[in-house]
């Protein structure tokens, strides 16, 4: 399982607990090879980084897609609701804020919640910076949250 040492990065506890345990055993400085700092014998499990690991162990990506056009997936919500079947429970599904961030708050009430996991939730939001150089798949909102609030006033 993850663990944060005492320079801040994440290592496999096995690993680092065996290169602590040798440095103890050959009275030799255990180094981080990071930092280049001297590691403490403390380890703090990385609960969050597990939690994502078991997530994404889980997740199973959807078996058919739309083909892109001009890099937009068209009717990508259409499609991603057909892949994922009838009876599958939509409140365990993947989707940008959890690649993103690792989370998100409002599980099925999220408005990226209807969007492929891969797809650039920054464009979802309309602030890109790519373009048509970002790695990430970009998909179309069919409106986005702004547009509600911009047509009130």
């Amino acid at each position: 399982s993850p663990v944060v040492a005492s320079d801040g990065y994440t290592y496999e506890r096995d690993t680092i607990k065996s290169y602590l345990d040798d440095c103890k055993n050959t009275n030799t400085r255990a180094t981080s090879q990071q930092t280049h700092t001297e590691l403490g014998s403390i380890l703090i499990p990385n609960h969050s980084l597990k939690k994502l690991v078991d997530l994404l162990k889980s997740y199973k990506p959807p078996s058919s897609e739309q083909p892109a056009k001009n890099g937009v997936v068209g009717g990508a919500v259409a499609a991603q609701d057909q892949s994922r079947g009838a009876g599958q429970d939509q409140k365990n599904a993947l989707h940008p804020c959890v690649r993103v961030y690792g989370f998100c708050n409002y599980k099925e009430n999220c408005t990226y919640a209807q969007y492929p996991y891969d797809a650039c939730l920054s464009h979802l939001k309309g602030k890109c910076r790519f373009g048509s150089q970002c790695h990430e798949l970009h998909v179309e909102m069919k409106s986005r949250p702004d547009d509600h609030r911009q047509q009130r006033k």
